[in-house]
Order: C-alpha cells, then sequence, then structure tokens
C-alpha cells in the first residue's frame, strides 16, 4: 500500500470551479472512496509585504490544502494522474508525494489492519487483477 500525498494551491480555479472538488471528483472516478483533506501553510521563499487595515506585515507562508488517500500499489500511478490533470498545469499548483505504508493500526481498538482490511473497499470494477500482482 501507499499514501499519495497532494498539496494544491487553494485559489487555483478553472471554469469556476474550486481545485479541491476536481481533485476529489477525480480520484473518486478512479476509485477512491475515501480521503483526508487539511487545510496546512508553505513557507513561501521570498516573503512579502501585505497591508491589513493600514498595518504592514511580512507574509512569510501561504495556505495550501493537503490531500492524503491510502491505495494499493497497483493504483498509485492512476490516481497522481487524476491529481495531475484535475489539479492543473500551473507550475505553482502544488507537489505529489508518495509514500509506503508499513502498517495501518485502529486506534479505538488497537487492532492491526492487513493489506485487504486497511484500503477503503474495492469496487470490482476499480480492483486491480490478480494477474497484475
Amino acid at each position: 500500500m501507499r499514501k499519495i500525498e497532494a498539496r494544491i494551491k487553494p485559489c487555483k480555479l478553472d471554469e469556476g470551479r474550486d481545485a479541491l472538488v476536481r481533485v476529489r471528483d477525480a480520484l473518486v472516478r478512479v476509485g477512491v472512496e475515501g480521503m483526508t483533506v487539511s487545510e496546512v501553510q508553505e513557507q513561501v521563499p521570498r516573503p512579502r509585504s501585505a497591508w491589513y487595515r493600514g498595518t504592514e506585515y511580512v507574509v512569510s507562508f501561504a495556505p495550501e490544502l493537503k490531500i492524503e488517500v491510502v491505495v494499493p500499489d497497483a493504483w498509485v500511478a492512476r490516481c497522481i494522474d487524476a491529481i495531475r490533470h484535475a489539479a492543473g498545469s500551473d507550475a505553482e499548483t502544488g507537489m505529489i508525494v508518495v509514500l509506503p505504508v508499513d502498517e495501518m493500526i485502529r486506534i479505538r481498538t488497537g487492532e492491526r489492519l492487513g493489506r485487504a482490511d486497511a484500503v477503503h473497499r474495492l469496487t470490482p470494477e476499480y480492483a486491480p487483477s490478480s494477474a497484475a500482482g
């Protein structure tokens, strides 16, 4: 299993639709049934000045949205493609990070989830074939 973390700029709009909605819809189309979304702050390389109510201040961080999904290894490429196409082609759109998932443990019960249990239910039309490994 792999954890995919995608960071996108929340202000990137395309034809009136929010980038988060486009990414969510794209991931649902490829079979992802659950995701976690967080508002995070990215440190900007060159802080800039801004004015608010007559006072100047330095902007050192920019808002971003972080989308996290855990998927089977066979789904990683299709999820990355879906995120890239949905988020847009702007150079400042964001970044995708793929991490291995060694283990998942349910907090309430301490139950250790196996590979099949840890991934959200796989619908037959999206489940990787057994020949693909």
